[in-house]
């Protein structure tokens, strides 16, 4: 029993030196929506229509093996869209703060790699306010990115994400709206 605890704890200590020795990297991005698509039921609803948006935050990235990284970070998205109903039509906005949360694999081929997770969202102002306020998602989402500049501590990617919402996230209450998105997103990350 003993032997067994020592190369575990052998093992787990070079993980943590290897890991210790790994370059860390920050990056900063800015993320188009290429399609938005809402999912709306409820009272009068007749269709939701996105109306553009956009997002920017800051990524860290910690490797944990030479193909395989964690990455996670912040960012704030503002999203509008159009709302017809038997009342009308209205345009709502919301600005949302996102925690996304990844794994990131690197493929052989120089400067390819893909990403999948969660990201966590967190609405902080709906534009009209109403008397709710658009609820908090989790959301699903993949995709895959190209490394086309590297130099020394910068590289620069571009990536094409797909991000799918499972929660409701309407202002209003009794209606139902649900999101999914294609996104470019533009990355500078450098390596500590």
């Amino acid at each position: 029993m003993k032997k067994l605890r020592l190369i575990c704890a052998m093992v787990l200590s070079l993980g943590f030196v290897s890991a210790a020795h790994a370059e860390l990297g920050v990056g900063v991005f800015g993320s188009y929506p290429l399609s938005t698509n809402y999912t709306a039921t409820g009272t009068g609803i007749d269709s939701v229509k996105s109306k553009g948006g956009n997002t920017f935050g800051a990524l860290l990235f910690i490797p944990v093996l030479p193909w395989f990284s964690i990455r996670g970070g912040v960012a704030y998205e503002s999203a509008k869209f159009e709302t017809n109903s038997i009342l009308g039509s209205s345009d709502t906005t919301l600005n949302n703060m996102l925690i996304p949360v990844d794994l990131q694999f690197h493929f052989p081929v120089v400067g390819l790699y893909a990403f999948a997770g969660a990201v966590f969202v967190s609405n902080q102002k709906t534009d009209p306010d109403t008397n709710g306020k658009a609820g908090s998602d989790t959301r699903t989402n993949l995709g895959v990115g190209y490394d086309f500049f590297s130099f020394t501590l910068l590289t620069l990617s571009a990536e094409v994400e797909y991000q799918k919402g499972s929660k409701n996230i309407s202002p209003v209450s009794g209606n139902d709206l649900k999101t999914d998105s294609t996104n470019l997103n533009l990355m500078a990350r450098f390596t500590l």
